[in-house]
């Protein structure tokens, strides 16, 4: 939507992150760090590789 009415989230991502959208009164709230806010976690990435 390109009023940004619609934030896909993905609660099945807890697993490999180390943090996530925050979600307050139905809205998402803007990160107050650069980028989107999602910190992936490489070791658990790493955990789940398929070679």
């Amino acid at each position: 939507m390109p009023d940004g009415s619609r934030v896909e989230y993905g609660p099945q991502l807890r697993a490999v992150t180390r943090s996530e959208l925050e979600i307050r009164d139905g809205l998402a709230v803007a990160p107050d760090v650069p980028g989107i806010g999602i910190d992936r976690d490489p070791d658990a990435l790493d955990d789940r590789r398929v070679a």
